[in-house]
């Protein structure tokens, strides 16, 4: 009888109710996003190299290539995520390479800049990117 009196006493103390805390607490929401985007060279030719339908750029462009670094900064200039570009491919329309990528950022920040290289960065709102289904498009050439 005291064992029970004191398993009582004792779960009171705690606030319990005989329920673990996993159960009764809600789960958190994700703190992060998968952010998804392409890069695109537009050109006439000149600014690409092609192997098959694998592409990098050359000339002023040859920064642009399969490992190109992207880097997502927050609002205030800090940098958030980094990833890189995957195998280019060949697209016709326009004509010209393109690039993807996806990186996990933090969805609670007012604003993102993404930036591929040392292009300088395009900045999205938050609600930008989640009206875009939080996929961006970059483009860069002629």
């Amino acid at each position: 009888m005291k064992f029970v009196i004191a398993t009582l006493i004792l779960l009171a103390a705690c606030g319990g109710n005989g329920e673990t805390g996993a159960e009764s607490q809600p789960s958190p929401s994700p703190t992060t996003q998968k952010l998804y985007g392409t890069m695109t060279l537009v050109t006439g030719g000149q600014s690409l190299r092609r192997s098959g339908d694998d592409c990098e750029g050359k000339g002023g462009y040859d920064d642009l290539q399969e490992g190109t670094q992207v880097r997502i900064l927050s609002e205030d200039g800090d940098l958030v995520a980094t990833t890189a570009f995957d195998l280019g491919e060949i697209v016709t329309d326009p004509f010209g390479c393109r690039w993807n990528f996806e990186v996990e950022v933090p969805n609670d920040l007012d604003f993102y800049s993404v930036e591929a290289s040392h292009r300088g960065g395009i900045s999205y709102s938050r609600s930008e990117l989640e009206d875009e289904n939080w996929i961006v498009h970059l483009s860069i050439g002629e």
